[in-house]
């Protein structure tokens, strides 16, 4: 009876509360309101872009497959959000220097950031698998630096020196592999063409029965060595887009109800506190 009793009055209190102070509440809520308002309509105008990329660092450096994923993407994405860094550090100098772009144009830049593209794959359980290419996202103020940043980060990824060096060796030593391919090919077709060979080696399946798309012959083989190895030489590269980032026209725009939303709460909140000490005041 008495925990009752000590319910209605707080609950009585608490009604009078904000019916004492319901002007206040009212007042400071609405002019939360109206600042959060003008807020959207003059606050600065930002945009989000994004672009897709790949990189053949990982085959550079001959880190081995990981889970069956040829092209591992992790040693591009951390060069790329290391920038951020610099970027929160306001250290306009030297991002100038990594990007080769003027440093007006990049007191505009916010934040850029590389994430993993993941695909599901459906074995025993459903996983998510990174695939060989990544996302570049840029936050900018300005779509001038939009048109840069591209052959910036292209600049940024031929100028490192750790990653020049293992790609010019990679190439080096894969024209050498090609090399050696030919000069087995040359061989073995000199091998066949003896006319005392004890068996006819032309006379071998090019393609296997129970895998159609395997060959048998082992100068085909060699030869789709060797066409691979030549495609990885002309397109691997430290980095490469393969959808470029595309010029905002628009800028991006927030969710203005859920804004305001979150400023009225939290100035009601604020109201209720400032009415506490007003009432708490009264009472000294």
């Amino acid at each position: 009876m008495n925990e009752e009793l000590s319910l209605r009055q707080l609950f009585k209190e608490l009604i009078l509360f904000f019916i004492n102070f319901k002007t206040v509440i009212i007042s400071i809520t609405l002019i939360g309101l109206f600042v959060g308002f003008l807020y959207t309509k003059f606050e600065e105008k930002s945009y989000e872009l994004s672009a897709i990329a790949t990189s053949g660092i990982s085959e550079f450096e001959r880190i081995p497959s990981d889970r069956g994923i040829y092209l591992n993407q992790r040693t591009a994405i951390n060069l790329i959000n290391q920038l951020n860094t610099d970027i929160y550090n306001n250290d306009l100098s030297l991002l100038e220097e990594k990007l080769n772009i003027e440093k007006d144009l990049l007191l505009d830049l916010k934040k850029i950031e590389a994430i993993e593209i993941m695909r599901e794959e459906q074995l025993e359980k459903k996983r998510k698998v990174a695939t060989q290419k990544f996302e570049i996202k840029i936050f900018t103020t300005s779509n001038k630096i939009i048109s840069s940043i591209e052959d910036g980060l292209l600049y940024y990824f031929n100028n490192l020196t750790y990653v020049n060096d293992c790609y010019n060796l990679y190439k080096i030593t894969i024209q050498k592999e090609i090399n050696e391919i030919n000069n087995e090919v040359q061989q073995l077709r000199q091998i066949r063409s003896l006319d005392n060979l004890s068996f006819d080696n032309s006379s071998i399946n090019l393609y296997s029965r129970k895998k159609p798309n395997e060959s048998s012959n082992e100068i085909i083989d060699l030869i789709q060595l060797r066409t691979l190895k030549e495609t990885n030489l002309a397109l691997l590269k430290p980095l490469n887009f393969v959808q470029s980032f595309s010029l905002a026209q628009k800028e991006t725009k927030r969710n203005l109800p859920m804004f305001l939303l979150k400023v009225t709460i939290f100035s009601f909140i604020f109201s209720v506190i400032v009415s506490i000490f007003r009432n708490v005041a009264k009472s000294i």
